[in-house]
């Protein structure tokens, strides 16, 4: 009796050691699989910060070159508004000299009076002392005004072209070459409106 009692002692222990090691097997291949998913998920974020790191270097590159080929324009902008000026400069100087001696022969050209009136001329009053001249053309003081309009344009251009190279926009300076040029025309046609005055 005892003997039996004893065996079935045994044989209940070795059912729940064989339980237990089924539950510790359970358990392994339940660590084991999750092992396996965080290793899968270890993976894949590292393959998407590697895609992230290269997008980010790829951008950042992208933004060098662009920043690179915005400051060559912007010099090369800067360069025509410097050609620009001297040009203007010297057609300014050149107007400068034909409009001083277009007044000069002006000036000096002498007046061709009517006969009928050459009596009546001879009364004429002379001009106070003290009083300026006054010319037919004192109208054309506007070429100087316009002369000084354009050259403080091209000065806040070339200022503006000193400044950071992203805040260059160039319709605005597409549009004051424009005004520049359309005046450069009006100076250049001023010798010609006082050819055609007298």
């Amino acid at each position: 009796m005892e003997t039996e009692d004893a065996l079935s002692w045994v044989y209940r222990e070795r059912q729940k050691c064989e339980q237990r090691m089924q539950e510790a097997a359970e358990l392994s291949r339940l660590v084991e699989e999750q092992h396996q998913r965080l290793n899968f998920m270890v993976l894949e974020k590292q393959e998407a910060v590697k895609a992230m790191e290269i997008s980010i270097r790829e951008q950042v590159k992208q933004a060098e070159n662009r920043l690179k080929i915005v400051k060559e324009s912007n010099q090369q902008e800067k360069e025509s508004l410097l050609k620009l000026r001297e040009e203007i400069n010297q057609e300014r100087s050149e107007l400068m000299k034909d409009y001083q001696r277009e007044e000069h022969v002006y000036c000096d050209m002498p007046r061709q009076i009517h006969p009928e009136q050459s009596e009546a001329s001879s009364f004429k009053p002379k001009r106070k002392k003290g009083v300026p001249p006054r010319y037919p053309h004192s109208s054309n003081n506007s070429f100087i005004s316009e002369d000084v309009k354009l050259n403080r344009r091209l000065e806040s251009l070339l200022s503006i072209g000193d400044q950071d190279c992203n805040q260059l926009d160039e319709s605005l300076i597409e549009q004051d070459i424009s005004d520049i040029d359309g005046n450069l025309l009006k100076l250049l046609n001023k010798p010609q409106q006082l050819k055609m005055l007298r």
